[in-house]
């Protein structure tokens, strides 16, 4: 076991507390995993939701009780190395921003840790991507998070993982099985994180949210979401009024019909709608909200008009977006940019900040918003900058293909990305 300050240069709280899968329904570490992240069993197979009806069948997994062996040695796991490549960059990772939440938890649970690395079976954080049933086919998405994608991707000969996309749509299930778990979970879980596809959809998370109240256990529970906020069924807003509080990462990647292209077929007005509504209900609930977008091509020469229009919810919300590194598709990663478009846009963007930085970094929300800014540098220094020509030819082509199929015109809504491309079909 390594010394007490090495270890904690690698810990994380979530492999201690933590029951979370996948969209396809397999466990994994946490959400921000890669492949290496996901459980698997002696023969290498993948380990699902579905198998498990009890949180010792997880929570003690060899997989998992290896991850906490590594982090107590001082050791970094592979499975983590997205938040440890964030942290050298000088970003904030998520190990960090759950390291601080859950120290307390974290501690207590490492005395009960066994040798082996097994601990008591009592999930306090649940982190279910409820499959790919989605209204939404965005353009930086795929049908493994959106059952809708699956014709347009067969049909533009676009390659998939077929047979996680099919999990996706048939691994969760409202079952026995699904509710023993839950019943076993219930009475410890102080905090959950839905995804999906689109959680506010899933039949699964409306069956926990009525148990919850049932129960009379909703009130100690905290709720956590990411959503297109394109739906909002007022049902669900007379759940909320029942938890400890209630926190929607509302994804959006631009204002207006740059919105509706990038997140098809959204409709900005319900949209802006929708952020309205949710931040009416701070005098009822506790609402807490960020928004969420995605550091790419598309979005970023358009970034400041989205920070226009979050300004005017500073005095209610974190206003500076929480950027989300992107690996997929490759086409989309702003090294499909021009070396020097990339350079302009950077500096427009730091100017932007730089004029604004009592609004985002001062007051209730300064030091979120100053995290966020860290990420975002960070965004930047792990651009890939030396083969730009394939990612712009990739740009390119797959911009114009789904143009085509969507009956889309990228230069009617991004006027300016015929000046940095002249030869875009």
């Amino acid at each position: 076991m390594a010394k007490k300050s090495e270890a904690s240069k690698t810990l994380c709280p979530l492999p201690w507390i933590h029951l979370s899968a996948n969209t396809d329904g397999s466990l994994r570490v946490c959400c921000n995993t890669a492949g290496e992240g996901i459980f698997t069993n002696r023969r290498g197979k993948r380990v699902y939701l579905s198998q498990i009806d009890h949180p010792k069948k997880a929570l003690n997994h060899s997989f998992l009780r290896k991850v906490r062996r590594e982090m107590l040695a001082g050791k970094k796991p592979f499975t983590c190395t997205k938040c440890y490549s964030i942290e050298e960059k000088g970003g904030h990772s998520l190990r960090q921003v759950y390291l601080k939440l859950w120290k307390k938890e974290l501690q207590e649970k490492i005395e009960e840790t066994s040798w082996r690395g097994a601990v008591k079976p009592e999930v306090l954080y649940l982190d279910f991507a409820l499959g790919n049933l989605c209204n939404l086919q965005c353009r930086m998405c795929a049908p493994m998070f959106s059952q809708k994608m699956v014709s347009e991707f067969e049909e533009l000969n676009i390659s998939f993982d077929k047979e996680q996309t099919h999990l996706a749509r048939t691994q969760w299930k409202l079952n026995d099985r699904f509710r023993s778990l839950m019943d076993r979970v219930f009475n410890h879980v102080e905090e959950m994180l839905f995804t999906g596809g689109e959680p506010f959809l899933s039949r699964q998370h409306f069956y926990i949210l009525e148990q919850l109240i049932q129960r009379g256990l909703a009130q100690k529970v905290s709720l956590r979401y990411h959503s297109n906020l394109t739906h909002l069924p007022d049902q669900l807003l007379e759940h909320w009024s029942h938890f400890k509080s209630v926190q929607i990462n509302c994804s959006i990647e631009a204002v207006g019909e740059l919105n509706n292209y990038i997140r098809y077929p959204s409709k900005w007005q319900d949209v802006d709608a929708n952020i309205r509504k949710v931040l009416s209900l701070k005098s009822q609930v506790p609402v807490y909200m960020e928004f969420h977008t995605v550091f790419q091509a598309l979005s970023i020469l358009r970034v400041t008009e989205l920070m226009d229009y979050l300004s005017q919810f500073k005095d209610q919300a974190a206003v500076f977006p929480y950027f989300i590194s992107m690996d997929y598709p490759e086409a989309l990663r702003v090294e499909a940019l021009p070396a020097a478009v990339r350079k302009e846009t950077k500096i427009k963007i730091l100017n932007y900040i730089k004029e604004r930085e009592d609004l985002y970094f001062t007051g209730e929300y300064g030091p979120v918003n100053k995290e966020r800014f860290k990420l975002f540098e960070s965004c930047w220094e792990m651009l890939n900058t030396g083969e730009q020509k394939k990612f712009e030819k990739k740009f390119i082509e797959w911009n114009a293909k789904m143009d085509k199929f969507r009956n889309q015109s990228l230069q009617n809504v991004l006027p300016e990305i015929e000046k940095i491309y002249p030869k875009h079909p």
